[in-house]
């Protein structure tokens, strides 16, 4: 995540690892001292989050993955949004236009807005 370049994985528990899949819960901090987000210079806002992943294995490497968090949350956090605002976000840090209210999920490397 290039606007948190500081981003660290505080802590894990890996919840499952059955057939190919490992599912993780973890915690998050960072920072908004990278690049801009939606053109709004680092805020040097510090945020935690917590977040889910499910991971596909195959010979030891991951092949893809769903990740759950709660980005409202996290961008409440950085700075980035002040109240509980549904208008239609523009490109934010390389990834797809977002409601700012909704729960957006990694899968395969892409994001996908629920």
């Amino acid at each position: 995540m290039a606007c948190v370049s500081d981003l660290h994985i505080d802590s894990y528990d890996v919840i499952f690892a059955n057939g190919g899949h490992v599912c993780l819960r973890y915690s998050a901090s960072g920072s908004h001292d990278g690049e801009p987000h939606n053109g709004m210079k680092a805020t040097g806002n510090k945020a935690a989050w917590h977040a889910a992943a499910i991971f596909e294995v195959e010979d030891g490497k991951i092949k893809g993955w769903t990740k759950e968090w709660d980005k409202l949350h996290m961008w409440k956090q950085l700075g980035w949004m002040e109240g509980d605002e549904h208008a239609e976000m523009p490109q934010t840090c390389g990834g797809p236009a977002q409601s700012a209210h909704a729960r957006s999920h990694a899968y395969g490397g892409r994001t996908r807005t629920l």
